[in-house]
């Protein structure tokens, strides 16, 4: 059975993954990109822009790199065929913003799009324990919350969006549309 590429790849999340790949990509041959784009004391100083184009270029090795884009992809997707475009798009950069504003206080210098795709997972996570579909999906999405938590106490950046994003989910679940079946995608 041949599935179109519009089944495989969704329209948000492509965007984003094609953008951060390209930035991070020129950021790695012209290392003054990443010094314009990153999350610095700066943003709290009269650079806001840095809370979000800080999301759209990642740093680090190969690895931390090749991982946080591909959770891109695949968190990216899976949410955006929860929750549609548009509302994948405020999502991300709700939890963006929310995980750059805790990366001030708690890692003042960053950049990557983790904090977002940590916040696309605590929508998730409401959505899975709202939903309740299976036992082993509630604890999936009881777990990431308890993660979430736990990152927030260790006053790491990645717990507040995912904690952030899991309340905004529960307050705006009337607004959520249902999440769409394979055959509403097609």
């Amino acid at each position: 059975m041949e599935r179109s590429v519009s089944r495989w790849f969704e329209p948000a999340t492509s965007v984003v993954f094609v953008v951060t790949s390209a930035v991070t990509a020129l950021s790695l041959f012209v290392p003054s990109v990443l010094a314009a784009l990153e999350r610095t004391p700066a943003a709290g100083a009269g650079e806001p822009w840095r809370l979000v184009t800080a999301l759209f270029v990642e740093r680090g090795g190969a690895a931390e790199i090749a991982l946080n884009l591909v959770t891109l992809a695949v968190v990216g997707t899976l949410a955006e065929r929860a929750w549609g475009s548009r509302a994948w798009l405020v999502f991300y950069l709700f939890g963006g913003v929310v995980g750059e504003i805790a990366g001030l206080a708690w890692k003042p210098v960053g950049a990557g799009s983790s904090v977002a795709m940590l916040g696309l997972a605590g929508g998730c996570a409401t959505l899975l324990l709202r939903r309740r579909t299976s036992p082993l999906l509630v604890l999936l999405g009881a777990l990431l919350l308890a993660a979430g938590a736990v990152l927030t106490y260790l006053r790491n950046l990645h717990g507040p969006p995912l904690l952030a994003e899991a309340l905004a989910a529960c307050f705006l679940r009337e607004r959520l549309p249902p999440a769409r079946s394979p055959s509403e995608r097609a």
